[in-house]
């Protein structure tokens, strides 16, 4: 947290813990969290004071840093990621840690970010190509909805 008071607070981290991926709807906050034991993916209501933050644990993460943080809406939080080998956008239930994996479907369908989560949708930015649409490029990105209630079963 920053003010001109006070300037730079940290909220998250410290005591050897590394935080990123950081997303927060103003409701919830989202990050990955990496410590000797490993790295998890924690989650904590928002605050709007220079406290220090220590969130609950719900799922475990990798460990790779990245560009892309959560979006988080609705009591989930969406980001690019892999489970085990499978590559895509995993969707996780900020009550439980419940996760699932919106795969990409290599070479022809590439999630690239999500956008937006609603307690319904998750939005996600693709890169697809070989579909033809009349006057745009086949690389173009495209915008997908995708239900929450069509995921399927959580992931084990």
């Amino acid at each position: 947290m920053w003010t001109r008071a006070t300037g730079v607070q940290p909220i998250i981290g410290g005591g050897g813990l590394i935080a990123y991926h950081f997303g927060t709807d103003g409701a919830d906050m989202v990050w990955t969290e990496k410590d000797s034991s490993g790295a998890f993916i924690a989650t904590a209501k928002f605050i709007s004071a220079p406290d220090t933050v220590v969130g609950k644990r719900i799922a475990s993460a990798e460990s790779t840093h990245s560009s892309h943080p959560f979006v988080v809406g609705c009591g989930f939080a969406a980001r690019v990621g892999s489970v085990g080998d499978v590559s895509g956008v995993r969707v996780v239930r900020l009550s439980d840690g419940a996760s699932w994996l919106v795969p990409n479907r290599v070479p022809d369908l590439l999630w690239t970010d999500p956008l937006g989560v609603t307690c319904d949708e998750v939005f996600l930015s693709a890169s697809v190509t070989g579909v033809a649409i009349p006057g745009v490029p086949a690389t173009s990105p495209r915008l997908a909805r995708v239900r929450l209630d069509s995921l399927g079963p959580p992931l084990p």
